[in-house]
Parts: structure tokens; sequence; C-alpha cells
């Protein structure tokens, strides 16, 4: 299966990590890896790695992908990044 990662900038509240794993659970994606990152001066972080059952096109849905979890409300910022097993 294919690996993919996404780094999201969000508002430390309830409920944000829920709303990035349903936009994930809505693809059928599975979640491998999650790290979350508090920071004292800034917005925290939510890293997620997932794999997904097919292959996932960089040219449609990926960019839409994205648009669903910019619009969980509190994040404000997404980034598709390379999983660490791509690094």
């Amino acid at each position: 299966m294919p690996a993919y990662a996404v780094l999201t900038t969000v508002t430390n509240q309830p409920g944000i990590l829920f709303g990035l794993t349903k936009v994930l659970a809505g693809r059928r994606a599975n979640i491998t890896y999650v790290d979350i990152i508090d920071h004292a001066d800034r917005q925290a972080e939510i890293y997620l790695e997932f794999s997904a059952d097919t292959e996932l096109d960089a040219a449609s849905a990926l960019p839409a992908l994205s648009a669903e979890l910019s619009a969980v409300p509190g994040v404000s910022n997404v980034e598709l990044t390379p999983s660490f097993n791509k690094i």
C-alpha cells in the first residue's frame, strides 16, 4: 500500500484530532503513525502518516484530501510531506 504523510497546523482544542482522522477514515486510509507537537509560542502541529488501498493520484485526490483537511474547524495549514519511510 502506498504511504502518505500530512503535517497540519492546528488550534489546540477538543476534537481536532477526531476531525482530521474522520477525513482520513472517510477516504478509507489506514493511519499508521501520529505525532502531536505542542508549541508554547505558536499553534500546535499534528503529523499523520497513513496508507491507502488505492494510490492517491497527485493530480486530483491529494489536493482534494488537503482541501478536506483544511476545512476541519481549527486547521490553519495543511502540508503534504514525504512519509518517514520515504526519507
